[in-house]
């Protein structure tokens, strides 16, 4: 089981969602997809035996991030919840927070999609396309992966820049 992977993963969402709603820290809850999970964790589980394998992977943490519970939020999904110690924690100790920081400040300030390129440049080497998309204009990613592996979905509307970011493997399987 790779919980770290899946410990990053929920920590670079946590971080995001605070640094979006300016909270030092609150008790969160997402929910994840069955096949995320598995795909994160590197094991094929029935929903059950996941919430079994998380039960044990969450518990084994605990110091850090305080109790992560899980459940079954139906229709596939599972809800992580994190408390409040946990998502200050990611916060405090999530990769990349300076690149994020520096993205939602540009979006937050209606920024052009030259200046929210410009982030991206600033904070490592970025590739850029131009996507043939009706829902994004442009996909960018850190060809190193850092400060982060994420595949950002930029779109511009009137006046402002928005994004939708993924995990690779997440926006591969979506055929964009």
């Amino acid at each position: 089981m790779d919980m770290p992977k899946l410990l990053e993963d929920l920590s670079a969402t946590v971080q995001e969602m605070l640094m979006k709603l300016d909270a030092p820290a609150m008790t969160l809850s997402l929910n994840y997809p069955l096949p995320t999970l598995e795909r994160l964790l590197g094991e094929q589980l029935s929903q059950e035996e996941m919430l079994e394998t998380l039960e044990k992977g969450f518990a084994g943490v605990q110091d850090c991030y305080g109790l992560i519970t899980a459940r079954d939020a139906g229709e596939g999904l599972l809800c992580l919840t994190v408390p409040a110690k946990g998502a200050a924690y990611m916060l405090a100790h999530g990769a990349g927070a300076d690149f994020l920081r520096d993205l939602l400040g540009a979006v937050k300030g209606h920024a052009s999609m030259q200046d929210v390129m410009a982030v991206f440049e600033k904070h490592g080497r970025a590739h850029a396309e131009k996507m043939d998309n009706p829902e994004f204009d442009y996909l960018v990613y850190f060809e190193d992966g850092q400060p982060d592996s994420f595949r950002y979905c930029l779109s511009q509307h009137g006046g402002h820049v928005s994004y939708h970011r993924f995990a690779k493997e997440d926006y591969e399987s979506f055929g964009f």
